[in-house]
């Protein structure tokens, strides 16, 4: 059981956003939007990477800007840190027309 001003890793399977696939300790489905709204805090490499469903090599390229579109980042010390809205500008700025051309 988690007392309260526990704090969970992203590893903890019992975070919401854990490598479990998105499951909950009691085997729920957890909606991976919602609970990133709910963490009112700086996402990490691995949580932006479940998110979009991409490597978190993905995320770290293209918040380097080795790879196009950029995606905004802070860095603190040697960590990459994103914050949620920046990630949802990001994916509303990606999203193409259908028909439209590929970058």
């Amino acid at each position: 059981m988690i007392g309260a001003g526990s704090r969970l890793h992203a590893d903890d399977p019992a975070h919401p956003l854990s490598v479990d696939g998105g499951r909950g300790t009691g085997g729920e489905i957890v909606n991976i939007e919602t609970a990133v709204v709910d963490l009112g805090r700086l996402l990490g490499v691995s949580e932006v990477a479940r998110w979009l469903r991409v490597s978190p090599a993905w995320v770290r390229s293209h918040a380097g800007g080795h790879r196009r579109p950029i995606l905004p980042s802070v860095k603190m010390g040697g960590a990459l840190r994103f914050r949620r809205e920046s990630v949802e500008r990001f994916i509303a700025d990606c999203e193409r027309a259908p028909g439209s051309a590929a970058w």
